[in-house]
């Protein structure tokens, strides 16, 4: 499980196949509640939005099903430890903190689509890579 975590904390070259992109779908869009402001603007548009202001949590999107998945494998190999976990803007775990920074863009799918765009990869964006 620690090598899996680490692997995904320090991977930078995945790419994910067509057929598995952008599998960060919020739950709540799948159940058709709530859409944010955003999701219909152009890339220029969006990219002038701040992280802040995105309304982002990962409550509700598969981010939470994932870090409960996490919490399962510890818990599983005899470790009760949860890292607490924070939307960032890039991966990283502080020294000292136990805990893992998750790119924003993995908390909605437009936002995936647009770190794709720009950057030609997305990191963490699907089961497979995780």
């Amino acid at each position: 499980m620690f090598r899996k975590l680490i692997h995904l904390l320090k991977s930078t070259n995945t790419r994910m196949a067509s057929s598995e992109r952008f599998s960060s779908v919020p739950l709540r869009s799948r159940r058709g509640a709530g859409r944010f402001p955003w999701e219909d603007l152009s890339d220029e548009e969006l990219l002038d939005w701040r992280f802040c202001d995105l309304g982002l949590q990962i409550e509700g999107t598969v981010l939470e099903e994932r870090i409960a998945k996490l919490y399962r494998e510890l818990s599983t190999k005899g470790l009760h430890f949860k890292p607490h976990c924070w939307l960032s803007d890039e991966w990283f775990s502080p020294d000292g903190i136990p805990g893992i920074a998750i790119p924003f863009y993995l908390a909605h799918p437009r936002l995936a689509r647009l770190e794709y765009r720009q950057m030609y990869e997305v990191e963490g964006g699907t089961q497979r890579w995780c």
